[in-house]
């Protein structure tokens, strides 16, 4: 029986060319070393420590030079791999600060990097998935969003959140506060990370308020960069989500709205893909750059799906898409109830 597509991928096959995804970069480390390479530079300049501080904190790794560290951060694999093969993670992690849920989250996402073919995919689906990705989209030299079944949840309003909830037939867990949690542990240093080192998301509970401080985090940062001088930040979404959307339909106008505001005040770029382009973009995508590198990513909430290399469904999309002045017109009847149909009737 054959395997299911993958949410990247929705023409694979057993026997498909692998070319058929993009084209992979055989120089540039395996994508789950970098990924977690750069969650390891973080936790470090969360705690305002060099590179050689973590050198001196691993006895366990005799010879370990601030050299090797940076390139562990930088995505090169061998200590990472070395330490998850030698049953040394839990040396490696305490070193920055962490301890039982880091080693268990590294081990596994350092046992899928081992094995992802070629350095071309890699599934993140370990207890840090969501802030790795995070740290990913905050840090990437350009960033496109394709919105196939969803607004991404950075750019909805308020109204339009609680829809997906109500929608989604269940309610967010009512979690102690965040600051409640976050009294216990030391206050420097990123608030994610603080839960993250403190071995406290076994909680369900805990692991809520986590959630909620990666995503509104995630928020902040991509806020932040739309409003800042720089490269755009594009978003790519399918025509049908302009006349559908969660919650009310005042709800969706007004999320209409919100996003033809984003785009005349601030660096965001919509891009509105027709429906009868014949796009076959069935999931919500990200297209990040990263040192030079293309990766793109299928971020679900607590997993996350990388590719190495342009995805050609994407591209294809994007060549298939309206301009930004079509595109915000659109916004703009979609946000006043005038939008129509492809056929011209009232949708």
């Amino acid at each position: 029986m054959s395997s299911p597509p993958s949410p990247l991928d929705p023409y694979a096959s057993p026997t498909a060319d692998p070319d058929h995804l993009g084209t992979p970069h055989s120089d540039s480390p395996r994508l789950g070393y970098l990924v977690l390479g750069r969650h390891l530079r973080h936790l470090r300049e969360c705690q305002d420590l060099a590179p050689g501080d973590i050198a001196d904190r691993l006895p366990a790794f005799p010879g370990l030079s601030s050299r090797d560290i940076a390139d562990l951060e930088a995505g090169h694999g061998p200590v990472l791999r070395e330490a998850a093969a030698a049953d040394r993670l839990r040396f490696l992690l305490r070193a920055y600060g962490a301890d039982t849920v880091a080693v268990a989250d590294f081990h596994q996402g350092a046992a899928e990097a081992g094995r992802e073919g070629g350095g071309r995919a890699w599934p993140d689906s370990g207890a840090g998935a969501a802030h790795r990705y995070q740290l990913l989209e905050q840090d990437a030299e350009h960033l496109l969003l394709a919105a196939v079944t969803s607004i991404p949840g950075p750019l909805r309003t308020a109204a339009v959140e609680r829809g997906m909830w109500m929608e989604g037939g269940e309610a967010p867990l009512p979690p102690a506060p965040t600051s409640q949690v976050l009294r216990i542990l030391p206050t420097s240093g990123c608030q994610v990370c603080r839960i993250y080192r403190a071995d406290l998301l076994a909680d369900q509970n805990v692991a809520a308020v986590w959630q909620q401080a990666v995503a509104a985090t995630r928020k902040e940062a991509l806020d932040q960069r739309i409003r800042r001088p720089g490269p755009v930040t594009t978003l790519l979404i399918d025509e049908a989500l302009l006349h559908r959307g969660a919650g009310s339909s005042r709800a969706h106008a007004e999320q209409m709205a919100h996003l033809a505001d984003l785009v005349r005040t601030t660096r965001l770029q919509v891009r509105v893909v027709p429906l009868l382009s014949g796009a076959a973009l069935r999931f919500d995508t990200v297209e990040l750059g990263l040192d030079g590198r293309t990766i793109t990513a299928n971020p679900a909430g607590t997993h996350t799906r990388y590719l190495g290399g342009e995805h050609h469904a994407l591209r294809f999309a994007r060549d298939r898409a309206h301009g930004p002045d079509t595109s915000l017109l659109l916004l703009k009847k979609a946000a006043d109830g005038t939008l129509r149909r492809p056929d011209g009737q009232p949708w």
